[in-house]
Order: structure tokens, then sequence, then C-alpha cells
């Protein structure tokens, strides 16, 4: 159906012969809203909505069918009007936090768990609510004859939370079904997270703290460092798919059985190519507890530092017992290595769906998800306090794509991650932290290399740094020794030498989620076109 060229689909041929037939109106039902309520919890329909979200796909062939003079006079047709089909005799009252709750007790269904995973994060934030209520919470809750057209979802949230706050001073529980006393309880630990997060965002300074205030520049605990962006074409192409590595030649790790040594990258050590090192100063970590290095644009002179690019913090999270970076480790430590959220590219009739894997249907994946929430949560809240710019555009980005946490980007776990140079299509720039790290410190192995911007980051546990994936970057590669003792191979116990998030936005993801929102958008107009 994809197929079907513009030249066949704009003919008064094809026109005629496709509102003689059911097929507008098979799409129709299919792409309206309703329908994941109605069917998303079988394991058929679920399977559909959830990996291909073929409402929306079809949805969005229905409008390219289209023709756009129909299309626009069905926009001036519903101008001011109720494009959203809330039906006005529906009597029973949705205001209240006790209204909401009860709902959802009498009609568990009205969280499409299966079909889609991440709508058990929607009490996360107003913003994450509203989200959800305009995609899929008020469709539901109006066809269970909800008053609807009378609730302001603002307002309800705001009741929503005074509600559950009041509630958690009750000594005994709601008799509530465990899935949604597991969401609710999780909300509750998550508001308390994003405060934690929003308090020491706040209290981050882009200076350096009192203790070093009249040490040098290079002794102090927040540093800026002048960078400049390699845009050689000769240095691209010859860095491009390249490996860098400090390990000296005889120790570096081998091609695989699976590869032919013609695949084998070149391999660089950091000086051929003047990467410089960063590292933790542990002098300055121990008097201050951190150590931030701001990478900064050039002023107008190329000396003076400008607007900062990226950063590095050492010590991001702090040691505090039951703090963010014993939370990130217990998180790391569950976790496969798998993305929380991204499109099932490569098939025409796909979506931008979960993978599989995610799945909410059980309480140990409702857990996993809110932990993913709370790692986007913490290394976002983390980085506002020194880049707000970063944080503001991570989540202007992601806008339109499902809300992990706070924002809905991608959450990956990255596990013994190795990476020659390359550069991503990404529309934003990327978070990563180093939680746990089992590896040759000589050799700076699973370093992270900027090599655009001329150098490598040799990370500790609890590092976090930005960095622009558009641009070349990959990791410092191990030697063969390590690479055995982390895959349990010459008689090694495998485990973990690397491990970390990885948090960012793909433009192909954005691209197909703002497509996605506009069929959305589109029903109604789809509905009056097309409804006999």
């Amino acid at each position: 159906m994809k197929r079907v060229p513009r030249s066949l689909f704009n003919t008064p041929d094809f026109q005629a012969a496709l509102s003689i037939t059911h097929l507008p109106s098979v799409i129709l039902e299919l792409s309206n809203p309703v329908y994941a309520y109605k069917h998303g919890h079988g394991p058929h329909h679920a399977h559909l909505l959830r990996c291909h979200g073929f409402g929306l796909v079809l949805g969005s062939i229905l409008d390219k069918w289209t023709p756009t003079a129909q299309m626009e006079a069905a926009a001036d047709a519903c101008k001011g009007s109720n494009l959203n089909f809330w039906n006005e005799s529906n009597t029973k009252p949705m205001k209240t936090g006790a209204h909401f709750f009860r709902a959802l007790k009498d009609h568990p269904l009205l969280i499409p768990r299966i079909s889609n995973p991440a709508s058990v994060l929607f009490l996360c934030s107003e913003e994450n609510f509203i989200f959800s209520w305009n995609r899929w919470l008020a469709w539901f809750l109006n066809e269970e004859k909800y008053a609807i057209h009378e609730t302001n979802p603002r307002r309800l949230y705001q009741n929503i939370q005074t509600y559950l706050t009041r509630l958690k001073q009750e000594p005994t529980a709601p008799n509530w079904p465990p899935e949604l006393r597991v969401i609710v309880n999780q909300t509750l630990d998550f508001w308390r997270l994003r405060e934690e997060v929003e308090d020491n965002a706040f209290s981050a300074d882009k200076k350096h703290c009192k203790i070093c205030h009249n040490l040098p520049d290079h002794e102090k605990c927040v540093q800026r460092k002048i960078v400049h962006c390699n845009e050689d074409p000769g240095f691209y192409a010859k860095v491009k798919g390249a490996g860098i590595t400090r390990v000296p030649e005889k120790e570096q790790m081998k091609p695989r059985r699976n590869q032919k040594q013609s695949t084998m990258p070149q391999l660089y050590h950091p000086d051929e190519l003047g990467l410089e090192r960063i590292t933790a100063d542990d002098d300055i970590i121990q008097r201050c507890g951190k150590l931030v290095i701001l990478f900064v644009d050039p002023d107008i002179d190329d000396i003076s530092p400008g607007e900062t690019l990226d950063f590095v913090w050492f010590e991001a999270f702090g040691r505090q017992p039951g703090g963010h970076f014993e939370k990130l480790v217990h998180h790391c430590n569950k976790w496969s290595n798998a993305p929380i959220w991204l499109e099932t590219a490569f098939c025409l009739g796909d979506t931008y769906a979960p993978y599989a894997g995610i799945e909410a249907e059980t309480l140990e994946g409702i857990m996993v998800l809110f932990e993913h929430a709370e790692t986007s949560c913490i290394l976002m809240g983390t980085a506002k306090g020194f880049h707000r710019k970063l944080w503001r555009n991570m989540k202007d980005a992601s806008r339109m794509c499902e809300q992990v946490g706070l924002a809905g980007v991608n959450v990956f776990d990255c596990r013994n991650y190795t990476s020659p140079q390359h550069a991503d299509e990404d529309c934003v720039r990327s978070l990563c932290a180093q939680i746990l790290l089992n590896a040759e410190e000589k050799w700076s192995e699973f370093s992270f290399c900027a090599t655009q911007y001329g150098y490598y980051i040799e990370t500790h546990e609890n590092t976090l740094w930005s960095f622009d994936s558009s641009k070349l970057h990959g990791t410092m590669l191990p030697s063969e020794r390590t690479v055995l003792r982390l895959r349990g191979g010459a008689g090694q116990v495998g485990t973990a030498g690397s491990v970390g998030p990885h948090v960012t936005t793909r433009r192909r993801d954005q691209t197909r989620a703002e497509r996605n929102e506009q069929t959305r958008r589109n029903y109604q107009l789809r509905e009056r076109v097309w409804h006999h």
C-alpha cells in the first residue's frame, strides 16, 4: 500500500474506486484511538498494535491518499468545533483523584500496559499526563461514559497528586489490583527522586566552589577548556571506521572467528591523532568532591571561552548511602543490553515502537520501566546543573516521542561497549555515564573519544559526560586479554568490564514520532472526509 505512487492515487479513477470500497472505513476503525482500548488486551491485537502500530501506519496511508483539497475543506469545517468527539451525554464525573482511581480500579484496561508498555509512566509528571491524556487516556475514559468534556486535565492531575499524597499517609492501602498498586508506589518514588534531582540541579554552579576560590584555574573544581571541531575532510576520511587504542601492538585485540583480517579497522594510538587526555584529578576531587570540565566554543578572539558545548563531570552522582549513584549501580546490575524505546526499523509496515523484551504485563516489567525512567531523570537532571541548554534541547527534541520519565529519550544500557570511530544521526547532543568499570587503567580501556574535538575522556566510575554524536566518536579499544576476560574465554569467567547508560534521541525516531502525531491529529479530518 505504501508503494502506490502519487501518480496513481491522485487520479480520479483511483479516488472513485477507493470511495466505493470499505477500505477507508476499515482504516478509520483501526486508526481510531479507541480501537486500542476495545481490542488491545487480546494477544493478537496487542502484538500488532505494540510491534507494528498498524493503526498509525494505515492512518498515514489514508492521509496520503486523501486529496489535499478535501483535507483542507475538512479542517475549515472543523474550525471552532469539538475535534475530540467527546460524548457530551456522558454523566460519570471525572474531576477528582477519587474519581480517577475509582475508574482505574473498575476498568484496569484503561492503562494499555500490553499494547503500550510506556503507558505505566503516565503519572510521572504533568507533561506525561497531558501527553497520555491526548493520545489515549481521554479517549478510553470517554468510551466508558465519563464526562470528559467537563474535565480540565491539568487540574485533574493536580487533584491526583493531592489525592495520592494524602493517601500515602493512610494506615491501610487501598484495595487496588497489584499492577495499579505498583504503578502508584513507583510513581510516588519517582516524584521524590525528581525533587531531589531538581534540587541538585538548582544548587549546581558553573563556577568553582568556595574551597578552591583562590587557587589557580587549573586547580579549581570547575574548569573551562576551549575546543575546536576538526572539519577537515581528509581527517574525517582517515579516522572514520578506525579504532583507537593505547594497548601495545602485541597485546591488541584480535579479529573474532567470524571476521576476516581485512575487516579489522586501522588502529591508531591517540597521540597519532593529537588527542588530549582528559582524566580525573584525585587531589581536586578529594578536596572539593567533584571535578567538572566544561568544553567551550572559542569566542570571537579564538582565545576567550565562549558557549559551553559539552562537559565531563567526575563524581557526578555523589557517594551518599542510598543516593543516586547507588541507585544507578542497582539499575545497571539488573538490566540486559537493550534500549527502552526504539523504532523497529527496516520493514515498511513498522513504526516507532518498543523493542521485544520491554513489557509491562508483569510486575517485574513495570519495575524495569520505572528504573529506566529514574535513570533518564538522574542523568538529565544532573546534566541540567551545568548544561541547561542541553537539558532543554533533549526535552524539546523528544517532545513527540513516548515519554520515559521526564522526556521521550532513548535509554540504552551499554555493557562492555566498544566501537570504532563513527558518527550517528541523532537530533541532539547525547549523555553517557560510567557506572561500573573493571579495565586496565594504564591503557585507558573503554575511554570515550571525542575525536573531531581533539580529546578523549579517561572515564572512571561515577562519571557523566555529554558529546555531539553527529561528529566522529568512539571508544578506546581494550586488549585481547581484557576481551577474553569479559567473554569468559581462555578459561576465564565472563564479567562486566564497562557498564553505563546512554541517553539520546535518534533522528529517525523523532521523525517517525512526529509523523505519527500528525496522523493522530488528522483522525477527525479523515473521519469527516471518509465516513459515510
